[in-house]
């Protein structure tokens, strides 16, 4: 069944291994699509080697969104 990330739920991750085209008559490697939707409904999706690969890759950018600053609010710059 293909990928379908417009399906995916917030906290939701889906992944698919397949083969890359070949090149220059030798098999592709094989690769990992994972898609991961976070809490906030943004979704992050890479190509990687191995699941754990790509696991990886979306706990980085998980962490980046946490460390994040939020921008201040109308409210917020009000009362500061």
């Amino acid at each position: 069944m293909p990928l379908s990330p417009q399906n995916l739920k917030n906290g939701q991750e889906q992944h698919e291994y397949y083969r890359a085209p070949k090149r220059m008559g030798k098999p592709g490697p094989k690769l990992c699509q994972y898609d991961y939707r976070y809490h906030d409904g943004e979704l992050f999706s890479c190509v990687a080697p191995t699941l754990e690969e790509a696991r990886k890759r979306r706990d980085v950018w998980v962490q980046a969104k946490i460390d994040k600053p939020t921008p201040l609010t109308e409210l917020d710059r009000f009362f500061a």
